[in-house]
């Protein structure tokens, strides 16, 4: 239980012998329950806290709220209780998820953030501190999300510290797409024909830890023509669905979650042109704690009708081909 700090007097009143003299002893017992947690919101205008950030961040007045953990009495709280001093520090020897001195940097603000107060017998407090600017390293390792402590000084409560976190969400887990053009086939089908019509699934698949999405990632797909031999929208194909605008659609992957799937129409128009098979490419784009993440594209082909050709015997009369001599100039020959 999350509690003030207590003292206890032992001492002794009676039974002490001759010539010895009696000595008092104080016992203080710390509370070593946090009693006070802290919340960093990267982004104010943005409803929630927004505690993920994506490598290559950087981040300027990050607002920061506390709160008495639940459990706490307000009768415990007898005096006003203040949290100050927040920092942001690396730790020396990082463990496993934990961001170190290479993966970010803090500077404290012109002036020392606000001070959270908070009132006698309240557990809740309207105030907030704001802190420095928090650069995040963009680099090529594969680490999975990592974890930033953002701690304030609480004096009276409990051990002494307030700690919030942030995560580092890592970029070189990024999202890729997938098109199945018939879902009801085994495998992955990524061609339709030229003048037909399908339902495309479109999958989108995060290839870090499904505990760096603690909210819904929504992820932007755009329809063009591939770069080579590409079909051209609205021409050779026309997309259709719920969200679909200007070629470009959303698919959602969950909370908790490593990817996320979304249907569109994708009919292919019916030309006289004697073509090869023409891509459909789907490029994407996706934020996650307020920075990009890779997006690998996918492509969708539409195919083109086999030409079949066919040949009928031709025969010519010998009263035509009669007239016909070496050497003697153009004659017209008359096949049915």
């Amino acid at each position: 239980m999350a509690e003030d700090a207590k003292t206890w007097d032992l001492y002794f009143s009676a039974g002490i012998p001759a010539g010895f003299t009696a000595l008092a002893k104080s016992f203080r017992i710390n509370d070593d329950d946090s009693q006070v947690t802290l919340t960093v919101d990267t982004d104010s205008g943005t409803d929630g806290a927004q505690t993920m950030l994506a490598e290559g961040a950087d981040v300027s007045g990050a607002v920061v709220s506390a709160a008495f953990k639940s459990g706490t009495t307000s009768s415990n709280i007898a005096q006003a209780r203040e949290v100050d001093e927040m920092s942001v520090v690396a730790p020396d020897s990082p463990r496993a998820g934990q961001a170190g001195a290479d993966d970010f940097t803090y500077s404290a603000p012109s002036s020392p953030p606000a001070t959270i107060t908070f009132a006698a017998q309240s557990t809740t407090t309207s105030d907030t501190a704001t802190l420095g600017r928090l650069r995040i390293t963009d680099d090529d390792v594969v680490e999975g999300p990592e974890k930033i402590t953002v701690s304030g000084s609480s004096g009276l409560l409990g051990n002494g510290t307030a700690t919030g976190v942030l995560t580092i969400v890592d970029d070189d887990d990024d999202i890729s797409l997938s098109v199945d053009a018939d879902s009801g086939e085994d495998g992955v089908q990524n061609m339709i024909g030229e003048g037909e019509a399908a339902d495309v699934v479109v999958t989108a698949r995060f290839a870090g830890s499904s505990s760096a999405l603690t909210s819904d990632t929504d992820v932007t797909v755009r329809v063009a023509g591939a770069d080579s031999n590409g079909a051209t929208p609205g021409t050779d194909f026309v997309v259709s669905g719920t969200g679909v605008s200007n070629n470009e659609f959303t698919v959602t992957i969950p909370a908790g979650m490593t990817s996320g799937s979304g249907t569109v129409r994708v009919t292919a128009a019916v030309d006289s042109v004697l073509e090869s098979d023409e891509g459909v490419a789907l490029s994407g784009s996706a934020s996650v704690g307020g920075g990009a993440v890779g997006v690998t594209g996918a492509e969708l082909m539409i195919t083109q009708p086999e030409l079949t050709l066919s040949f009928h015997e031709a025969t010519m009369d010998e009263a035509v081909l009669s007239g016909v001599v070496e050497g003697g100039g153009e004659q017209t020959v008359r096949v049915r």
